[in-house]
């Protein structure tokens, strides 16, 4: 019981912390856009996921979410700008400087592992995030336009971040995606019963993108979209049977 108490106090004071946060100053124009879907059985991109870390022996200490509680929700923060870099060029530097883009106030990235400026498949970074949680990961893979985090142990979530850099018709896309369940009872509850921990991760990741962008030009088209899914019925037994 004291420990739930002291974690909501810690709950309640972060959200305090980042209630005041809001765009970058030069990103205040932009609209948010919110979508949600209720419930969805495609599971075959989080399945990839898993098979991903099943099959490599160097990666430990991951948080996946069959060990979390609760649904796994799969968030996606996207945007799209015009950038004069090329989309290979906006990656390296995410990869080399993650922690760029970060409002202090929310998250702040720290590497505990690997190169400096650097990124490679085993890289840990220690986030730590406003409230009474941290949010240590691994980096699981990098690919021509992405790479992916898993969370490790003491994460307050389970499961998986992809961040993304794509470019079309002269138009730049960036996005954050997570597959996560959450860790405990208690961060669940924060989650999804009070909603305050939703509240203070969309505003995280909704900066992360107006950084992003700003820093790459400014010139934002069409509105950031802030899309949630409901993974139902999803267990790791799906991965052994395809």
């Amino acid at each position: 019981m004291a420990r739930t108490v002291y974690y909501l106090s810690r709950l309640a004071r972060g959200w305090l912390r980042t209630i005041f946060v809001n765009s970058p100053p030069l990103m205040e124009h932009v609209e948010t856009r919110h979508q949600s879907t209720f419930m969805t059985e495609d599971h075959e991109q989080l399945s990839r996921l898993l098979e991903r870390v099943a099959t490599n022996d160097e990666l430990d200490s991951l948080q996946l979410p069959a060990e979390g509680v609760g649904e796994v929700i799969h968030r996606e923060y996207r945007i799209r700008f015009r950038c004069d870099r090329s989309a290979v060029d906006l990656l390296d530097n995410l990869k080399a400087h993650p922690g760029r883009y970060c409002d202090p106030r929310l998250a702040k990235f720290e590497k505990t592992r690997g190169e400096k400026s650097a990124m490679q498949v085993g890289d840990r970074f220690h986030i730590s995030i406003s409230g009474p949680w941290d949010g240590p990961v691994q980096v699981i893979a990098i690919e021509n336009q992405s790479y992916i985090f898993a969370t490790m142990k003491d994460h307050l979530e389970a499961g998986f971040i992809r961040f993304s850099v794509g470019e079309s018709d002269g138009i730049t896309e960036f996005a954050v995606e997570s597959w996560a369940a959450s860790a405990g009872p208690i961060v669940w509850l924060s989650y999804t019963g009070f909603g305050i921990a939703q509240k203070m991760q969309t505003k995280m990741w909704r900066h992360y993108c107006l950084k992003v962008a700003e820093v790459a030009s400014g010139d934002v088209e069409g509105p950031l979209v802030i899309n949630t899914v409901t993974l139902e019925n999803f267990s790791t037994g799906d991965v052994n049977e395809e």
